[in-house]
């Protein structure tokens, strides 16, 4: 059984500046990143990440950025992401140049991202 340790929104967009407004203005704070083209924002415990397409297709490839782009996908923090594999049917996974381990799904829900993290998490 899987370990689920956080979730967050994530959000893939070609307007990244109007998206990160809208949640500062909904009180959300930034989380610092690496790169400008991917935003973290807390509210409590609530997390949301926004990144730009150009930002996705280098982590997953354009035609799984293409998928998912201008939809709200569940961004899952597992503790192994070994244990979930029979969650859907896998469209991309791999290790991203940014330390973590992804697999994405199609389950009868939608797209899921589930993210196994090489070091402690953060966001």
């Amino acid at each position: 059984m899987p370990v689920p340790l956080r979730v967050s929104s994530l959000l893939i967009t070609d307007a990244l500046a109007g998206a990160s407004d809208l949640y500062r203005q909904l009180g959300f704070e930034p989380v610092p990143t690496d790169d400008e083209a991917c935003i973290g924002f807390t509210a409590g415990t609530t997390g949301v990440i926004l990144t730009s397409r150009e930002f996705a297709a280098s982590c997953w490839g354009e035609p799984v950025a293409a998928e998912l782009a201008g939809r709200v996908v569940p961004y899952v923090y597992l503790q192994h992401l070994s244990d979930s594999d029979d969650v859907g049917d896998t469209i991309f996974e791999g290790w991203t140049q940014y330390g973590t381990h992804d697999r994405i799904v199609g389950t009868a829900f939608g797209p899921m991202v589930l993210v196994e993290r090489a070091h402690p998490l953060t966001l």
